[in-house]
């Protein structure tokens, strides 16, 4: 037990932590704005059509439980590597991991190992983002993601580089950004990449809301164009909003770049760590993904399926903005601009817990907002709420 004693009591997860707490309020009409799963107009997260498909087809044909190989499902690089880079955009390998976070470690580790000394990281983000590298002991350089207006800080990324060296990280939310919903443009991404390349510095890009910001490719837009002109780019990507198969674990590292034999020996040394980290990744979920991808007629009933959860995340977001802005002028002014699952009202801890206790509405303690919890009758509701609270912000 000697060993042991240095160990402390940890707090829950602040995500997964705050459903738990969600599930257990007894009060009639409690909203859940936390925990990003795309739900429907009904609160529910419903299995999609196609996927529904691809799995009747696929308990009629499968014969094996057999063990998958360490890189993944057989199909399942040949159809994400396309939907994530285009064609042709060049070759990636592609590790099949449990989710994007399992990619994220597996990425992190290989930076430990590669003996990478830092990390760019934007702030707020993602709370498994910093993390993960400092496990592996690389160090975050980090900066303020949104400047004064709420919107991107491209300054200050700029800035977080000139404290990095040759073949250091750069931590890059590709679309959809966690958890304020601000992106840079195009022009911007374009300063980003040209800085990278005088740098020579590596992007590690997290891809895991593709589809919910403004497309599957306009989504995939700057990781392609870094994968063009850089000779390494690693990236992260899921499938768990975009099919929603949360709970399978579906995601993958893609190592690509103009460099070939970089990629090769990075992949090598990755599937090497997978083999100590979770062998094989599981089957099913990439299994669903590949049959889905593979025909034309499954494809396209997905891509429509999409196509109507980010439009009505569009649609609630937009009613959302126009509703705080009639009630509290200039305060949400940069709620419309935002793109993706999530809405970011920097709400202080003070505000969310009143949030949360006086009308029994669960925001993650930052003050982002899953927009696709709300629902037509509860805009009124949170909008009035949060113009309640704004004395707490603080």
């Amino acid at each position: 037990m000697a060993t042991l004693q240095p160990l402390e009591l940890l707090p829950d997860d602040p995500i997964l932590g705050l459903a738990q707490v969600f599930q257990h309020d007894p009060r009639p009409g409690k909203i859940d704005l936390g925990i990003g799963i795309y739900k429907d107009e009904h609160g529910e997260s419903t299995v999609l059509r196609s996927v529904k498909q691809a799995e009747r087809w696929l308990l009629a044909q499968q014969t094996s439980k057999a063990y998958t190989a360490t890189s993944g499902v057989e199909g399942f690089a040949g159809v994400i590597a396309p939907l994530v880079l285009g064609t042709p955009h060049g070759v990636a390998r592609v590790i099949q991991a449990p989710g994007a976070t399992g990619a994220l470690r597996l990425a992190a580790e290989l930076a430990g190992r590669a003996a990478v000394a830092n990390v760019s990281i934007g702030l707020p983000t993602w709370p498994l983002h910093l993390g993960q590298f400092a496990d592996v002991g690389v160090q975050a350089v980090t900066y303020a993601h949104l400047d004064d207006a709420g919107a991107f800080n491209l300054d200050g990324l700029l800035g977080s580089l000139e404290h990095l060296r040759p073949g250091d990280l750069v931590l890059l939310q590709a679309a959809c950004h966690n958890p304020t919903g601000v992106d840079p443009s195009p022009a911007q991404w374009a300063l980003i990449l040209e800085a990278m390349q005088s740098r020579r510095l590596v992007p590690v890009f997290d891809l895991a809301y593709q589809g919910f910001g403004q497309g599957l490719n306009e989504d995939a837009a700057a990781v392609r164009m870094f994968a063009d002109c850089l000779d390494s780019v690693w990236l992260a990507t899921s499938c768990s909003k975009n099919f929603s198969l949360y709970r399978e674990r579906t995601g993958a590292l893609l190592l690509a770049g103009r460099d070939l034999r970089r990629s090769a020996v990075l992949e090598s040394h990755a599937l090497q760590l997978a083999r100590g980290l979770w062998s094989m990744p599981p089957a099913h979920g990439a299994q669903v993904v590949a049959t889905i991808l593979n025909s034309d007629e499954l494809a396209s009933l997905w891509a429509s399926e999409l196509d109507a959860m980010r439009q009505r995340i569009e649609t609630l977001r937009g009613r959302l903005s126009d509703a705080l802005n009639a009630s509290a002028p200039g305060g949400f002014a940069a709620l419309a601009a935002q793109r993706g699952m999530f809405s970011y009202l920097a709400c202080g801890p003070e505000q969310v817990q009143a949030l949360r206790v006086e009308h029994a509405i669960y925001l993650v303690g930052n003050g982002r907002l899953n927009v696709s919890g709300l629902h037509e009758k509860a805009i009124a509701r949170v909008t009035g709420a949060l113009v309640e609270t704004a004395d707490a912000k603080g």
